[in-house]
């Protein structure tokens, strides 16, 4: 029996979160209630080439939303895998940076109502000192930065290019699309 479909590198489309996500019983409120059914599950990854294909997965659950009742904005991803670490952060200033590769801030919020929107940045033990482009050191300064940064979780951080956040009350990343629309 098929136990679980796992998609990703693009958005699931919604026709195929109707028919193949499970859905928690409408008596229950709980995250950890009964679905209405076992199998199949739905998941969804997010990953990048540059670290490894895959640094996050989660189920799909259908009709999820906030604690305000609110549908999340942006398509679930799931958690970090282990030994992957994911950030929200935004960039720091030209004059912070004096010049140099460009830093990063790590920005993700409290538990607030809106959530804190930035761009999605990997570490952990698939981004290292050996990641980079062959014969692209300009690009690879820029995406591949070193961790002399205020984010916990590696030496070493790959910048996605991706806008998303992480969910206050699940804790799941949710990715809202391109930074640059490339």
């Amino acid at each position: 029996h098929l136990k679980v479909v796992a998609l990703g590198g693009e958005p699931i489309p919604r026709a195929t979160i109707g028919r193949w996500a499970r859905q928690r019983r409408k008596d229950c409120s709980s995250v950890n209630c009964a679905y209405n059914r076992e199998y199949p599950r739905l998941c969804a990854t997010y990953g990048v080439t540059e670290a490894c294909v895959y640094q996050t997965f989660g189920e799909v659950v259908l009709g999820d939303t906030s604690d305000n009742g609110q549908t999340r904005r942006g398509n679930a991803v799931g958690f970090p895998l282990h030994g992957c670490n994911v950030h929200i952060c935004r960039p720091h200033s030209a004059e912070t940076n004096q010049g140099n590769a460009p830093g990063l801030e790590h920005i993700e919020g409290g538990p607030s109502v809106e959530p804190t929107i930035g761009e999605v940045v990997l570490s952990g033990a698939q981004v290292d000192d050996m990641s980079s482009y062959l014969n692209q050191s300009d690009l690879t300064r820029l995406v591949f930065v070193q961790g002399d940064n205020d984010i916990k979780g590696g030496n070493f951080f790959y910048r996605t290019g991706d806008l998303g956040y992480i969910d206050a009350q699940s804790k799941q990343l949710y990715i809202l699309g391109r930074i640059k629309g490339d």
